[in-house]
């Protein structure tokens, strides 16, 4: 095993950084599903090593040779089969059935993950040495969720790297709450269902946006009578109206990527409201862009 220096695990992390948004952004489902069932089974290992050894394949790494620290140690461990059932048990998923709608170019829809296709789930994750792996998914079959798109982009979806990096914000959520981004509603369904929780304003920019929840997601809601849906900018309304809210969490933000100078600006607000409590969708991401 390789005793590694600062420099080295800089330089690993990078590359395996590197090497993962290639992949997602243009060779997600080049892993099929059969060549990982293959594999598990000759070999007798877990479809996350079968997985793996195949991402390495399409990578050009040699895993029992040069690159055999670096897959063991950083690419191996950021692989995860996911199991279906624990994203399609969460209630925002049970309980709201999207049947279309459109206003101006957004419009709601579904769209799915194929059987071994990778996706980010989670936040990255930091060891105390510096090591940082990023949180790659895959499901054995089709996984299909809700989205928003705009302009045939999509914006918004319930995935599971949502419902995973959402937990923190929603468990720490109660009293008064303020959300920045409406998206599909997912934060504030499960908020509003707390009963520490006493009520939910969301503001929201975009009319279109609003008025597809008002009308297609928001009737689906078992609480939403605790709900407000304030067309405002974040930043305009965060300069006004931030006391009196117990919990104030901003999600404005596409992903982690592009998040920080958004993030930035908005903790500058946190000193309006010293005695509440702020959260921010993938913190600890944005964190490391910085």
């Amino acid at each position: 095993m390789m005793n590694y220096t600062p420099q080295s695990i800089k330089a690993n992390n990078e590359r395996l950084l590197s090497l993962f948004s290639l992949h997602l952004n243009l060779f997600e489902r080049a892993v099929d599903m059969a060549d990982v069932r293959d594999i598990a089974e000759s070999c007798h290992i877990p479809s996350e090593h079968a997985y793996a050894q195949l991402l390495a394949a399409t990578w050009g790494l040699d895993s029992t040779g040069e690159d055999r620290d670096f897959f063991r140690g950083w690419l191996l461990p950021s692989i995860s089969c996911l199991d279906k059932a624990d994203f399609e048990a969460d209630e925002y998923y049970r309980t709201v059935r999207l049947t279309g709608g459109r206003s101006g170019d957004w419009e709601l829809g579904y769209e799915s993950y194929a059987a071994g296709e990778a996706f980010v789930c989670g936040d990255l994750r930091g060891y105390p040495n510096g090591k940082v792996l990023p949180q790659i998914g895959f499901f054995a079959e089709e996984f299909t969720f809700p989205t928003v798109k705009q302009s045939g982009r999509e914006w918004m979806s319930v995935i599971p790297n949502e419902i995973v990096t959402m937990k923190k914000g929603i468990n720490e959520a109660s009293g008064r709450v303020l959300t920045f981004g409406l998206g599909l509603g997912y934060y504030a369904f499960h908020v509003s269902r707390k009963d520490e929780v006493i009520s939910v304003t969301v503001v929201e920019r975009d009319e279109s946006v609003i008025s597809l929840f008002r009308e297609h997601i928001l009737p689906f809601f078992p609480d939403r009578d605790k709900i407000t849906l304030i067309r405002a900018d974040a930043f305009d309304y965060a300069a006004l109206h931030l006391p009196g809210y117990d919990y104030i969490y901003t999600d404005i933000w596409h992903d982690p990527s592009d998040g920080a100078e958004l993030y930035l600006r908005m903790k500058e607000y946190e000193h309006l409201a010293p005695e509440a409590r702020f959260g921010y969708w993938c913190e600890d991401t944005i964190k490391y862009y910085l």
